[in-house]
């Protein structure tokens, strides 16, 4: 008796680990950018870290298991470049491999895989145009997302916040938060 019921129990989460790698990390939900806003996050996830860098900022996102694993569009511009390089991400003693999609206005967004390849799938190549909240890729496993934005933007998401991408407003222009 005891058997029958450890055989169902692991038969429930092979079916529910199945139904995880198969179908659920691959849903696609509407998203619809709030208007006026500031940079939208840029993936679902909690916010890892938000560090001031020479010419800005940075801020972290970690996706997790149950994270929608597209990555959208801060806001409007044009996709400068993309780049595969090393990202270095301040927690880790060794570079990450990584994918930035550069915009005008000292914007970028770069994907980062701490613990191996980077898979990746873009939308977008150099030379298009993007609005906010577009998708800019898809993230087979669950990475890390950094949202890279100039000193004209604060931030006003926290770290430990859990954010939406497309959704979640992570940084607003300096003049918006003086005047609001």
């Amino acid at each position: 008796m005891k058997s029958k019921h450890l055989l169902a129990g692991l038969s429930a989460a092979a079916l529910a680990w199945a139904y995880h790698q198969r179908s659920y990390r691959y849903r696609d939900p509407v998203r619809l950018p709030p208007a006026g806003a500031g940079l939208l996050s840029p993936a679902d996830g909690r916010v890892a870290f938000v560090r001031r860098t020479e010419d800005g900022w940075q801020l972290g996102v970690a996706l997790d298991s149950l994270s929608v694993r597209y990555v959208y569009a801060p806001q409007d511009g044009t996709v400068q470049a993309l780049t595969r390089e090393d990202a270095h991400l301040p927690e880790q003693t060794r570079p990450a491999d990584g994918l930035t999609l550069t915009f005008g206005n000292d914007l970028g967004v770069t994907l980062t895989a701490p613990t191996g390849r980077l898979q990746a799938r873009t939308y977008f190549s150099a030379g298009q145009p993007v609005r906010q909240g577009n998708k800019l890729a898809f993230l087979e496993r669950g990475e890390r997302v950094v949202l890279s934005f100039g000193a004209g933007f604060r931030p006003v998401a926290r770290v430990g916040e859990r954010v939406t991408g497309a959704q979640t407003v992570v940084a607003q222009r300096f003049a918006d938060i003086r005047t609001g």
